[in-house]
């Protein structure tokens, strides 16, 4: 058996996957905040406006990166039994 499926398949969580899990769950907490504030500067400025597309842009993309690092941990979580 090769080194990755004895750690996959051990009983001990992968070794850096809590890093990996933590320092993810860090960046989603960030960009969570910045969604927000995105969302709150969207109310502000007009939509039609160039400024407004592009935090409709920027909140849509949010959205996306929110969607990824979801699914990125919980990778970490089954990988890492976690």
């Amino acid at each position: 058996m090769d080194e990755s499926k004895a750690i996959i398949s051990s009983d001990t969580p992968a070794p850096g996957v809590e890093e990996i899990y933590a320092g993810l769950l860090g960046l989603s907490r960030i960009l969570t905040l910045e969604h927000r504030i995105l969302r709150q500067q969207l109310s502000i400025v007009p939509g039609d406006s160039e400024e407004g597309r592009t935090l409709e842009g920027l909140v849509a993309l949010g959205s996306l990166v929110d969607q990824r690092l979801a699914q990125l941990l919980a990778l970490c979580r089954d990988v890492g039994r976690l």
